[in-house]
């Protein structure tokens, strides 16, 4: 299967990107510090809900949706096919960086707002469909389907390249990318290793090895990477830290017993991550952990599916609640 990638010159924080009218989202206030924006149906999220520049922005079956967080609770279609003319299948995928947006869809070409495609927007041909990746620096770095290589994708030109080949089998069932500096990292599920791949040469260094389980979530700040490790019948998932400068240490571990969380939002001094609780069927915490470690602090309880925790600002975390946005108040 073949795919494009289409690099859409949107400005997210503006008016200059042309929308349809505004489809008005139903205000909810379930509990104190916490509301809920529920999303017309048209406009579910489906997938890589993202926080840039005030601006929530994601996908839904072959359109990208907006929310600007000014206080007037409008989503806006930016672009794809008609809302009425949407596919059930999730076939859009969407990165966002800063004031830019690179769609990704299984088509030759995916059909953009007017505006948007009289922008010039460059193609380029993978030789799968992408499975994780990650914007930086005008490039976008990502995985396809069952392969061990890791992909850079020039914006202003459209050109691909192979960046990196990973140890055979690390792609199987897909990775984890980050890009931190001038470095990506990249974790695979199936291999259970950490690697860094400077983004100048493209030659992979393990980091870690032999992880206790599948890593499902990965976030970096200057001195770690931190990883949230699957849980499962004989593994209660753990959160863990992993010292960048001291390659082939053993992992610190910061916190166990969290369930089931495919996302890891750093935070100040706090790792953010969904849990399911335990217990209660369906249902999901938000709870967060000291990057020091220590015991899993709950944050809000009885979470709508799947309360991935995106994106923070100075006053709120958000979680991609799927038919809804669930803004929390900092504790």
């Amino acid at each position: 299967m073949r795919l494009a990638v289409v690099a859409a010159a949107l400005v997210l924080g503006s008016g200059t990107a042309s929308a349809e009218p505004c489809r008005r989202a139903e205000v909810a206030d379930p509990a104190p510090g916490r509301s809920e924006a529920v999303l017309p149906a048209e406009a579910r999220i489906a997938r890589d809900l993202t926080l840039s520049n005030n601006t929530l922005v994601w996908s839904s079956g072959e359109s990208l949706w907006r929310l600007r967080l000014d206080g007037n609770v409008c989503a806006e279609r930016i672009a794809g096919r008609p809302a009425e003319a949407a596919s059930a299948v999730d076939s859009l995928r969407v990165a966002v960086a800063g004031d830019s947006v690179v769609a990704l869809t299984r088509t030759a070409l995916m059909e953009l707002a007017p505006t948007v495609a009289a922008a010039g927007t460059p193609v380029a041909q993978l030789p799968e469909t992408p499975q994780t990746f990650v914007m930086a620096d005008g490039a976008l770095y990502t995985s396809v389907w069952r392969s061990d290589a890791i992909y850079r994708v020039d914006l202003a030109t459209g050109t691909a390249v192979e960046l990196a080949q990973l140890p055979k089998g690390s792609g199987r069932f897909g990775f984890l990318l980050a890009v931190h500096g001038d470095t990506l990292y990249a974790a695979s599920w199936g291999q259970r290793t950490l690697t860094a791949i400077p983004l100048g040469t493209g030659i992979p260094k393990t980091i870690a090895r032999g992880l206790a389980a599948g890593p499902t979530a990965l976030s970096l700040d200057d001195t770690h990477a931190y990883l949230y490790l699957e849980s499962g019948p004989k593994f209660p998932g753990a959160v863990v830290a992993i010292e960048l400068a001291k390659p082939g240490a053993k992992p610190r571990t910061l916190a166990t017993g969290i369930a089931n969380s495919d996302s890891l939002l750093r935070d100040g001094d706090w790792l953010y991550l969904r849990s399911d609780a335990r217990g209660k069927r369906g249902a999901i915490d938000l709870v967060r952990v000291p990057l020091a470690g220590g015991a899993p602090e709950r944050v809000a309880v009885d979470l709508p599916s799947p309360a991935r925790p995106i994106g923070a600002d100075a006053e709120a975390i958000y979680l991609d609640g799927g038919t809804r946005i669930v803004r929390l108040q900092k504790p």
